[in-house]
């Protein structure tokens, strides 16, 4: 059975993703490309961890979930020079679930590394273990745990990411409801 962690970091990259891909309508061509390949990327990783039931690639996106929040604090500091307005409230909540992605594995990798006293034959081939298998040594939730744990990071998620999509240029161009005939 999928952990709860691994579905609640890809509900979190599939919102960032979101939030990215709309973002990138209303930025200049070159950040509009750097928005979709990054957006692109939240996305496949999410679907890939919940198709395959486990975190993939830990390492590798602990280091990429920070890049767009750092790219956005760049940005932020040159954006009045260069006239890039991607909108605070859309980049932040992407920015925090990337910031929730990063950390969350973050003490995953800190929490599966042996300890000092450990021998270093043995330290090896627990830490290993924990990056092939990092859910195998968790304790599993219940039904009725596993399935309120859900709920309540959707609910998260939607919450966040619908107002930040709402915020980005592309829901500020968006068709109003009660007016399609």
């Amino acid at each position: 059975m999928i952990s709860i962690t691994a579905v609640l970091l890809a509900m979190a990259g599939l919102g960032a993703g979101l939030v990215h891909l709309a973002a990138a309508g209303g930025a200049p061509l070159a950040l509009a490309v750097l928005l979709v390949a990054v957006g692109s990327a939240e996305i496949a990783w999410s679907v890939t961890v919940l198709a395959r039931g486990r975190i993939v690639l830990p390492r590798a996106t602990l280091a990429l979930a920070v890049v767009p929040v750092l790219g956005w604090a760049a940005l932020s500091a040159l954006g009045p020079a260069l006239g890039v307005a991607l909108g605070f409230l859309p980049m932040a909540v992407a920015s925090l679930f990337d910031l929730v992605i990063a950390a969350t594995l973050a003490a995953r990798t800190r929490a599966a590394r042996p300890t000092a006293s450990a021998h270093p034959v043995q330290a090896t081939q627990t830490l290993q273990a924990a990056q092939t298998r990092p859910d195998a040594a968790r304790p599993r939730l219940s039904a009725t745990r596993f399935l309120v744990a859900l709920v309540l990071g959707a609910s998260a998620v939607a919450g966040l990411t619908t107002p930040a999509l709402a915020a980005s240029d592309a829901g500020a161009h968006a068709v109003p409801h009660g007016t399609h005939h």
